[in-house]
């Protein structure tokens, strides 16, 4: 009784902030820490003197004040993370579900170091979920290419098409790094640290998109790219530079007028009813890649199908043994497969 008093305490004062407070300082993190403050001080009934029951009731509060803090920010990230998907092209339901699946896949990784091994099974098999459901745009480009068949610019139809052809116009832009000449340009910068073994982890830091529309031309014709950096993909695209300094790494992707690139988007017409590329809806895709690094994603595409297979089979051996009771006796191994959570304890 005492924690649904506290939930609704907390609920009062978030309302009142959120309806009223012009710099809103408090966020629904409250709600369950009240309820917890409430409820545990009514649980405890400490008197005084009782400092034993003090100080789990304190201990309490740190630990609920920690989860509901990371549980809040974990919500703002999901719900980014929501919106970005929409942007992309994903629906509504398309995205609740790959940020959901995406959440319990980061909780069962977490939990099951603190609470169960067998937990690690979860995991693996929410794993193989998210990464069927994980329609990246990316993934889009690469499955669009192999479907989609190359038109002349010239010919282009109104919808989804895929050109290929170098960048003869545009805006032109300098690179962060070595300060070169393109027509876009993708910058990241990542912080090293290393392990006890020497060992290298790159965690970003920052990174910044550049370009403005373009010109794409092939040997019938020209067509112009309008951009939103924030959406382009471009994979395949090799590094102009990468270089490590200090305990920093900086890597740039550039759009160079020498090379030849796979492009595609939808294709509209403008004011004046002249043809152009743009990402638009339904499929809200737009993107470049190296003509030759096409070549041999399909030239390879068997042997990866084959090898995610072998590595999906090896992963669930993997986690079913590790949720597999065993010890070790006189040199021998025992493994009580019928004491798996799968089977029930027998």
């Amino acid at each position: 009784m005492y924690f649904l008093l506290g939930a609704a305490i907390g609920a009062l004062i978030l309302f009142i902030d959120n309806t009223f407070s012009i710099n809103k300082k408090v966020n629904w993190g409250i709600v369950p820490f009240i309820s917890v403050a409430c409820g545990m001080w009514y649980s405890l009934s400490p008197s005084q003197g009782d400092y034993g029951s003090i100080i789990y009731y304190v201990v309490v509060l740190a630990i609920t004040f920690f989860i509901s803090r990371n549980a809040v920010k974990a919500s703002k990230i999901a719900y980014q993370r929501y919106q970005r998907l929409q942007n992309e092209g994903s629906s509504k339901f398309s995205a609740f579900l790959k940020v959901c699946v995406g959440m319990l896949l980061a909780i069962c990784l977490l939990s099951g170091f603190f609470i169960d091994m067998r937990i690690f099974f979860i995991a693996f098999v929410l794993l193989f979920v998210f990464n069927a459901i994980e329609n990246t745009p990316t993934k889009r480009f690469l499955k669009f290419q192999k479907n989609l068949a190359t038109s002349k610019i010239r010919s282009i139809a109104m919808g989804l098409v895929e050109v290929e052809g170098k960048i003869t116009a545009g805006t032109e832009i300098k690179s962060q790094l070595g300060n070169k000449t393109c027509y876009g340009s993708f910058y990241f910068e990542y912080s090293i640290s290393k392990d006890k073994e020497g060992r290298k982890s790159y965690t970003l830091q920052d990174s910044k998109s550049r370009m403005h529309s373009f010109t794409l031309t092939d040997d019938t014709g020209s067509v112009k790219v309008e951009c939103d950096p924030d959406y382009f993909v471009y994979p395949g695209l090799k590094p102009h530079m990468d270089i490590e300094s200090g305990n920093r790494r900086y890597t740039e992707y550039l759009l160079e007028a020498k090379n030849s690139y796979l492009l595609i988007g939808t294709a509209d017409a403008n004011e004046k009813g002249e043809p152009m590329i743009i990402r638009k809806a339904p499929h809200m895709l737009l993107g470049i890649s190296p003509s030759d690094y096409v070549d041999r994603w399909n030239k390879t595409s068997p042997l990866r199908r084959n090898l995610t297979i072998t590595v999906i089979i090896a992963l669930l051996l993997i986690g079913f043994i590790l949720i597999t009771p065993m010890d070790y006796q006189n040199g021998q191994l025992n493994m009580y497969f019928n004491q798996t959570f799968l089977f029930g304890n027998n």
